[in-house]
């Protein structure tokens, strides 16, 4: 059986060397996502356990199409008899990239359209169409001249822990907080701070890592439990087997913030996620903070001066920052940003520099041994 998961642009190996530690399979790594082999009982595994996938899918169709037509063709060729029973409902999400006579809205109707006519043939059942609540998703991509078809196993995107109560700003994303720890080389017997915390996300991922938690714990569904052809043991299995591995040690994380909603924001997502006993949050500028001790690792998102901050004042941040932490000798520092602003200003060279799209911001992640 044939995978893939969606991944943000520009950090797919991080999500494909997650895949192979957690299923022990190849993954092949493609353009905003990973392709991998492997059994029925991974759905759960990986939608319950990856922290840096975006989506989990079982891969339905890869092929290469000249037009429209060619679209229709491939896709009525796949078979979902095995997935939907009659009485389900489905959608299809489509994405196009690339120059095309034809929009994302006709990928995803004449996609639909051939998967209603390729059941017809096989159940002699009309499945219906439901783009509200769908039971089943198919997504749709076309990049260029290829065409993938997934059957979507996660719903909602796997960002979407479920733990995060108060909503910051400009948040990052969990998954991209996680690909920044990795990346980092950070384990949890070093000391990891985050110096503009925002609402926590870093720390509290790291405490979740740490501890070994689950990042699926806190989600109310996955679509994959509506899923008639998947024994529900599997799940059960999954969750049974993670929490033999849980541990409730503490470590030394901590989350810097220096506006006070922000930090009481922070310190409730900590609450809510279980992890306030060994997460620290601590209300202090950045750009003031003595830094002592001094932290192993620091892995942070500051403003981009898009949204939340003005470039003057974004500027002055940076080197305020860039000030305090550039005599922290040893220190491993990674950060992401919306700019080249900070990497002009700080005074050291970057030992990795990765370019990668988040939503549709061209953003980069910086590396730095100090």
């Amino acid at each position: 059986m044939y995978f893939y998961a969606t991944a943000t642009l520009g950090l797919e190996d991080i999500v494909a060397r997650e895949i192979e530690g957690l299923t022990g399979t190849r993954c092949e790594v493609d353009i905003n996502k990973v392709f991998f082999s492997g059994d029925l009982e991974l759905i759960p595994k990986l939608n319950y356990l990856s922290r840096c996938a975006n989506r989990i899918f079982i891969l339905l169709l890869r092929e290469r199409f000249e037009d429209i037509n060619d679209i229709y063709s491939h896709s009525r060729s796949i078979s979902l008899s095995d997935y939907v029973e009659p009485d389900q409902t489905f959608a299809v999400r489509a994405t196009r990239h690339g120059f095309h006579d034809f929009t994302s809205l006709d990928v995803a109707r004449v996609v639909g359209q051939a998967i209603i006519d390729s059941y017809l043939d096989e159940r002699g059942s009309r499945l219906k169409v439901n783009l509200e609540n769908p039971d089943v998703e198919v997504q749709a991509l076309v990049r260029d001249d290829e065409l993938i078809l997934g059957f979507n196993t996660s719903g909602e995107a796997l960002a979407k822990r479920g733990y995060r109560v108060y909503q910051h700003p400009a948040p990052i994303k969990p998954t991209i907080a996680c690909c920044l720890l990795i990346l980092s080389g950070w384990r949890p017997s070093s000391s990891l701070l985050d110096p503009m915390c925002g609402g926590g996300t870093i720390p509290i991922e790291a405490a979740l890592m740490a501890r070994n938690i689950p990042p699926g714990s806190f989600r109310r569904n996955f679509a994959f439990e509506k899923f008639r052809f998947l024994d529900p043991s599997l799940f059960l299995e999954v969750k049974e087997e993670a929490s033999v591995h849980v541990n409730t040690e503490k470590y030394e994380i901590t989350g810097i913030e220096k506006y006070k909603n922000h930090v009481n924001g922070a310190i409730m997502n900590a609450k809510s996620a279980g992890v306030i006993d060994t997460v620290k949050i601590i209300q202090a500028d950045a750009t003031k903070w003595d830094y002592k001790p001094k932290p192993e690792f620091i892995v942070t998102n500051p403003p981009y001066g898009l949204r939340i901050a003005s470039k003057r004042a974004t500027l002055r941040l940076y080197r305020g920052f860039s000030e305090r932490v550039k005599e922290l000798e040893g220190t491993k520092m990674v950060l992401i940003v919306g700019n080249n602003w900070f990497e002009e200003i700080f005074p050291l060279e970057p030992t990795e520099k990765r370019e990668i799209l988040y939503g549709n911001l061209r953003c980069f992640v910086l590396k730095y041994v100090i």
